[in-house]
């Protein structure tokens, strides 16, 4: 990764906080006041413009998660009466918000043929010559959905374009151009359909295509559109696979052009095609018999339909014969129409003399290894969708022909079979038809996907005619999921007398899908008078009290309590700010502002634009659920008025809520008067909340003019509310110690080394830690010295030294393993193996502007007064890497003497204490982050021969060495090399088309059989889950905390494929590597040297990394070492203290990991570790916003009292009583949102 540490004032610092501050730290956006508007730990300000990239980005990701709070209908009004808004960026002239960084020959005044106004651009588009139009403040495509503008061919036409889309230099999206001839055409271009990363553009390229020259292209009124119209309806879920009887409530929603969506509540026209298989009524679809229909909505001239199978269950318990279960035909009379038939043996499609079922078969003659070819075009077929080929075949007169079936995969063979071998008597019979029954889940089939099927004679010489007939792909029968529980939306509610407020109902079922039945339950309150509730969940508090609201679907229920209380005010803001209340504002703000004022004679005024906002935060005790109903705030739009604002509740500096007040304000804040929002904190859908503070923030790049806010008041509650205990479903967990058993390595609870630790950073004694990361690709030991690469302008940077004489004594990396032995702490060393380090302590740069010539930005980039303007990016203006540059400029060349030496160093200074070395750093991204020095793609070839060289010389120089490797930086790395990118290439067609991670360990295999020595012992990853903004993120909104929890089964779950990666399959990462091992270099250890699931310091980022750790030692993982900052007092440091000191006393877990499940994983994860004493360790993860019941029982004695220890949103990790065991097991209530230990003895 980029960084070591937190950032510090000075240059010396820079390049070590860029990705773990920079770009995930942050976590939405609000956080970015943490830079802004006042400084980080070190001292260092950071300035706005570059920060403002990352920022953006994130809450582009984060406007996704936004929690929605009533007023829809007014919201799809506001939405479908929107105007388009355009960003200008040429209309006669460029727009100022644009920089021209073009390289073609161009003209930006054309007066030949304007299209509208008085000039247009002309372009020679000769080659791939372009214009380039930079934006310096990034845009989001769901701000401005759309591209706009004018083209013209001129007299030729003809010319071969594209438009791209930049982002950050790089190029992440593009559109082929046809230029009209002798006119004006519109090019409109739908960036919402183009899939582009992040969702963040800042700059237009067009350029030519072409090797040649070409005539002049004409551009006009170009401008980025946003406007949020209606594009369509989408319901969900679908498509249905049903049995008779069984029911589903589908809901529609209104899509909208930005990606939005807006449920629709009523107003659905529902229709079944054929009411014999299926019905509907309000949404709810009824299994009536086996077959197909579809289930049509139609909502304000808008269609969609639903395709829905019901299977018949007298035949799905076997697995359904082959007239029943549902797929794909891909020959019955005719040839399915995704297939082509690509056959070189004599054959006819249409043959009627001899036909197993309707009017025509296949005849083919295998003679010669004749084949049948028939190719899918439309897409591969996955075994994981369909488990069996079925079909008939026929010998013809003579019978015994010798046929196989190869399924072929990008025109290679996947897997094939002797279709004699299927039949009884082991060949093709003579005169009748015989079926076959082919499960491809037994084939083998390479990836298990395959595009075409290939009947195929096994001899040269001549054979009778076969004849074939319905064959028919067979989908895989999933038995329909059962019915576990039932969830409301909340547990707990505080409302005011006449207030409305609506509750949601979810089904969960065994197969960890879900499903609202909200519409399909039946709700009742206790005491009406109090709180009512009708049919579909819509809460109306008519009364002081306290009511219990239940809801109840099929076997499952749920229920939890209502109070109704009274409330006042308590001042935040009212003329100025309270005691006890600071301003930490970023952005342009007035906390003094004379007028307008609501009350008084003062207000705050700041200007709603890019993302800026107030900030008022408590300074004193946080407040909760139990004493504030909600808040209410005073806003003028100005003259301007229709400003569009969110605000957002803050626990420190973690994002704790959110309200949309376009949900109240649908047309934006009204101009010209005061008008006051009461916001209740029962719309946030929390059942706890803890916050000390306020944001209130524009939303978007746009500026929006300037907001007034004045009289800003909690709502405290008159009593404190104290609410009962939700009732919720009990969890069974079941402990298996008879079964398998994996030691529990220690060295899993690892982290990364931090040269420049915060203040607040844990004090934690860890049993490993890595010092690695990319600048230490270019570390030299002996001058204590980094190359940042191009996490900093590729500049040599010194580490801190009182000492330079004595060098190497004293450096950094003798410092950090000085602590790590007082600690005694194991130390795993990244050596560099790129073959180039510093060659001096003086401060220089690999890019010199003066030398290389102007780049796309410098060191002052930032704005602090002692940076290096010279000092350039590496980058052409056009986004592509400046090449040619000599390497010596900052470098040297060195080899594996280098590496000798230093480990002759460290054994003369620490003796025999440094083991562990990790052959460097993601090389796959060396052309990408040290091309200075590595501009060649890194290949197989390259990675291994550095690993034999290296790997002999440190184990000779050192017996003992334990050697990791080769260190990917994810996904792409563990399949292909750089040169390849990240599909099969020539790299890896060159090495028997293995896939990179299988070749090289097999390769470590080889050399151990040949030799008896394993160069590398220790496989070593680094992963980071690619769940949009789950890694390094701070956000621990309810939404977030969900998918992060949610994304910790890609470590394992074999179907399971986070929503929003790119990678959209099943990551299924330490089964995956597990594998790799066992296949190909049996008895090497694993090892994840970087990972993250979450920086932010609430409940969210902790629970994930505990039960990470936990799934590590239930998986077999020997080595894991965190990247990221680690604050000290946090739930992410509760999450390693669990197992390393988890009762302030040093006591550790330690022993081996057993079975241990639970009835419902995705509400509470189980784990179970054995001592060799005796003393058993039970982990609870309660991820559910409920408390919950567990009941344990297992294999082994639990009838003694447990100790308890637990850490939840409120509480740090501490004793939590005791529970008392049984014959039978122990009971034990879990908190919402908790890690719970019980250790046994």
């Amino acid at each position: 990764m980029k960084s070591l540490a937190a950032g510090a004032a000075g240059p010396e610092n820079r390049g070590r906080n860029r990705k773990s501050i920079l770009l995930y730290n942050v976590g939405l956006v609000f956080a970015g006041a943490i830079f802004l508007g006042s400084r980080t730990r070190g001292g260092s300000k950071l300035k706005r413009k570059k920060l403002k990239k990352w920022l953006s980005a994130i809450a582009a990701a984060a406007a996704a998660t936004s929690i929605l709070a009533g007023g829809i209908g007014e919201a799809d009004v506001a939405r479908a009466a929107d105007q388009p808004v355009r960003l200008t960026v040429y209309d006669d002239g460029l727009s100022g918000e644009f920089a021209d960084y073009s390289w073609a020959d161009h003209d930006m005044a054309d007066r030949s043929a304007p299209h509208g106004g008085v000039n247009a651009i002309r372009l020679k588009p000769n080659g791939d010559d372009g214009l380039y139009f930079y934006k310096d403040r990034i845009m989001s495509v769901a701000d401005y959905p759309v591209l706009e503008f004018w083209m013209n061919g001129g007299s030729a036409s003809g010319q071969r374009l594209e438009v791209v889309l930049q982002s950050g230099g790089q190029p992440v999206a593009s559109q082929a151009l046809s230029p009209p001839q002798g006119g004006w055409q519109p090019v409109r271009i739908n960036l919402a359909e183009l899939d582009i990363a992040g969702g963040i553009v800042d700059g237009i390229l067009v350029r030519g295509t072409t090797g040649g020259e070409q005539a002049d292209v004409l551009l006009d009124d170009i401008a980025f559109v946003r406007e949020t119209v209606k594009v369509g309806l989408e319901v969900t879920p679908s498509p249905l696979s049903l049995l008779p009887e069984d029911r589903v409530t589908l809901s529609a929603a209104t899509v909208f052009s930005d990606g939005s969506r807006t449920p629709i509540e009523q107003g659905v026209s529902w229709s079944s095609r054929n009411s014999d298989v299926a019905v509907v009524q309000n949404g709810m679809v009824t299994a009536v018999s086996a077959g197909k229909t579809s289930i049509d909505a139609e909502f304000g001239g808008m269609k969609i339909s639903v395709p829905v199978t019901v299977a018949d269950p007298s035949a799905v318990p076997q697995g359904g014969s082959a007239d029943d279960r549902p797929g794909v035909t891909i020959y019955g009379d005719t040839l399915h129409e995704d297939f082509r038939d690509y056959s070189w043996a004599d054959h006819d499609l249409t043959e009627t003399s001899t036909v197993h079922a309707g009017e025509s078969a296949i005849r083919m003659n295998p003679s010669g290894e004749g084949g049948l070819y028939l190719y899918r075009d439309g897409g591969p077929v996955n075994v994981k969708d369909y488990d069996t080929l079925e079909f008939w075949v026929h010998g013809g007169v003579s019978g015994g022909q010798q046929l196989e079936l190869v399924f072929n995969s990008g025109g290679a063979p996947a897997g094939r079979v002797n279709i004699g071998s299927l039949l009884a008597g082991g060949e093709i019979p003579a005169g009748e038809w015989a079926k076959v029954s082919v499960d491809l889940t037994q084939m083998n089939i390479e990836n298990g996907i395959f595009d075409a099927l290939l009947f195929r004679g096994l001899t040269d010489g001549e054979q009778g005619n076969v004849y074939l007939d319905d064959i028919r792909l067979l989908e895989k029968y999933v038995a329909p999921p059962t019915l576990k529980e039932g969830v409301l939306s909340q547990y707990g509610m505080v409302l005011a007398a006449g207030d409305v407020s609506s509750l949601s109902y979810e089904a969960r079922y065994s197969d960890g899908s879900a499903k609202d039945v909200t519409a399909s339950a039946q709700w009742t309150s206790s005491d009406p008078t109090v709180v009512s509730v009708d049919a579909k969940g819509k809460l109306q508090a008519k009364g002081s009290g306290m009511a219990k609201i239940s809801a109840k679907f099929e076997d499952s229920s749920a229920s939890m309590h209502v109070q109704v209380a009274a409330v006042e005010p308590e001042t935040a803001y009212g003329d100025r700010l309270a005691d006890g209340y600071s301003n930490w504002s970023w952005g342009t703000s007035d906390f003094d502002n004379a007028a307008p004022a609501a009350s008084g004679d003062r207000s705050i005024s700041f200007r709603a634009k890019g993302y800026e906002g107030i900030w008022i935060h408590r300074d004193t005790t946080v407040m909760d659920l139990h004493g504030y109903y909600g808040l209410t705030l005073k806003l003028h739009g100005g003259t301007k008025g229709g400003q569009h604002l969110r605000v957002n509740m803050m626990d420190g500096r973690n994002f704790a809520g959110e309200f949309n007040l376009d949900d109240w304000l649908p047309q934006g804040i009204p101009a010209g008067k005061w008008t006051e929002v009461k916001l209740k904190f029962a719309d946030l859908g929390l059942s706890e909340l803890n916050f000390d503070g306020i944001v209130l923030s524009a939303w978007g790049e746009q500026d929006q003019g300037t907001v007034y806010v004045d009289d800003v008041k909690w709502l405290r509650t008159t009593e404190p509310v104290n609410l009962p205990d939700p009732e919720v479903p009990a969890v069974n967990v079941t402990i298996d110690a008879g079964g398998a058993k994996r030691a529990l390595s220690p060295g899993i609870f690892g982290v990364n080394f931090e040269d420049m630790p915060s203040e607040d950073a844990s004090t934690m004694t860890f049993p490993i830690k890595r010092w690695g990361g990319n600048q230490m690709t270019r570390y030299n030991w002996q001058l204590d010295t980094t190359n940042r690469g191009g996490d900093w302008y590729f500049l040599n940077i010194p580490n801190d030294n009182d000492d330079p004489s004595a060098l190497p004594n004293g450096s950094l990396s003798d410092r950090f393993i000085v602590d790590s032995k007082t600690k005694g702490t194991d130390v795993l060393l990244q050596v560099p193996t790129i073959g180039w380090t510093p060659k001096s302590r003086d401060i220089s740069w690999s890019f010199s502007i003066d030398k290389y010539g102007e780049q796309s930005g410098n060191e002052c980039d930032w704005q602090e007064a002692w940076c290096r303007p010279d000092a350039g990016t590496g980058k052409t203006k056009d986004g592509s890497y400046v090449t040619g540059n000599d390497p010596e400029d900052t470098s040297k060349q060195v080899g594996t003497s280098f590496i000798t030496d230093w480990i002759a160093h460290l054994q003369q200074t620490f003796g025999s204490y440094v083991h562990k070395y990790a052959l460097d750093n993601e090389p796959m991204l060396w052309p990408h982050s040290h091309w200075d020095v590595h501009p060649e793609m890194t290949t197989y070839d390259e990675v291994w021969n550095y690993t034999s060289d290296y790997a002999k010389a440190i184990k000779q120089a050192d017996p003992r060495a334990e050697i990791f490797g080769p260190v990917p930086w994810g996904w792409c790395e563990y399949f292909y090399s750089a040169k390849d990118g990240c599909s099969p290439g020539t790299d890896m067609e060159a090495h028997d088309g293995k896939p990179y991670l299988e070749w090289y360990l097999g390769k470590v295999e080889e050399y151990r059989q040949r030799t008896g020595v394993r160069l590398v012992d220790v496989l070593d990853i680094h992963y980071y889950p690619a769940e949009n903004n789950v890694p390094f993120s701070s956000d621990e909104s309810p939404a977030m905390t969900k998918r992060r929890l949610n994304s910790l089964k890609s470590l394992y779950d074999p179907n399971f494929a986070d929503p929003s990666s790119w990678i959209q399959e099943p990551v299924m990462l330490l089964p995956r590597m597990r594998d790799l091992i066992a296949r190909n270099a049996p008895g090497t250890k694993l090892s994840i040297s970087e990972y993250n699931f979450g920086d932010g310091s609430g409940i969210g980022s902790g629970l994930a990394q505990a039960e990470a750790l936990a799934i590590f030692a239930r998986e077999g993982v020997d080595y894991a070492m965190r990247w990221g900052a680690l604050p000290g007092g946090t739930p992410l440091e509760d999450a390693f203290k669990l197992y390393l000191d988890y009762d302030g006393k040093g006591s550790k877990i330690e022993g081996d990991v057993v079975g241990a499940s639970s009835s419902n994983g995705d509400a509470v994860g189980t784990y179970a570790i054995v001592s060799k004493t005796g003393k058993k360790y039970v982990l609870l993860f309660n991820k559910d916003t409920a408390p919950r019941m567990a009941s344990v029982k297992a294999d082994l004695d639990l009838s003694d009292e447990g100790q308890v220890y637990r850490f939840d949103a409120k509480h740090r990790l501490a004793a939590a009583g005791t529970v008392q065991g049984g014959e039978d097991g122990l009971n034990v209530r879990l908190p919402a949102k908790s890690a719970t230990l019980i250790v046994l003895p």
